[in-house]
């Protein structure tokens, strides 16, 4: 019910960097771990993500953050990915916090970022979350993106929102801040089922798809 994006059982992921060796290793794990299925590119092109979305598995592309332009982050990943696409998934590794890409990766529609530090068993545990339709950003960065979105956009209001309850507003701020349904169920003492409702209903009314939607939208309009 809560998200309708990816599916961990029927999976490719797609690791792209030069690093092939690390790659394949990282990959090797990934595919003893949780029978994934993968493939390591060195590059990655509109034609490989053409061809991955014509497949009927969750298509997931890891993307070495030492292999891309993040001085020019949101141009290059627009050129490449859809970020309303659910069925396919975007995320950085090798990433370093004083890179600061993290603002821009949120924007451009990246699901998340695994850092240099990040354990295979890390970036395991969240390529599987993201795939059932997390997002994989720590909620102090989620909190900053929001913040910064809200000091520079249109302060009217989205008509949408006027469909809302305030439950469900108060569901959609905890989620463009990163909280699962248990965390929202907990904040807000309510169950974990009715907090999963009202991320449906809330869906619904604003035409989104998951959890990355949801948060776009509450940082521009909420």
């Amino acid at each position: 019910m809560e998200d309708m994006g990816g599916n961990t059982a029927g999976a490719f992921v797609h690791i792209i960097g030069s690093n092939m060796l690390q790659n394949e290793l990282l990959l090797s794990y990934l595919e003893k771990e949780t029978g994934f299925q993968g493939a390591c590119i060195s590059n990655l092109t509109p034609s490989i993500l053409f061809k991955s979305n014509a497949s009927a598995l969750s298509q997931f592309f890891l993307v070495d953050c030492n292999d891309i332009n993040t001085q020019n982050l949101r141009t290059e990943i627009a050129a490449l990915f859809d970020p309303n696409g659910d069925s396919c998934f975007m995320a950085f590794c090798n990433v370093e916090p004083e890179m600061e890409i993290e603002m821009a990766a949120v924007a451009c529609g990246v699901r998340g970022v695994f850092y240099k530090s990040d354990s295979p068993k890390i970036i395991r545990k969240g390529i599987s979350a993201i795939l059932n339709g997390d997002l994989w950003y720590s909620r102090k960065v989620l909190n900053s993106f929001l913040t910064g979105q809200r000091s520079s956009k249109n302060k009217k209001e989205h008509p949408l929102l006027k469909t809302l309850s305030e439950r469900e507003k108060e569901t959609l701020e905890l989620i463009a801040l990163g909280y699962s349904s248990k965390k929202i169920g907990e904040k807000l003492n309510i169950s974990v089922h009715t907090a999963k409702t009202h991320t449906y209903n809330l869906y619904k009314k604003l035409n989104v798809n998951n959890r990355l939607q949801a948060t776009l939208f509450a940082a521009k309009y909420l």
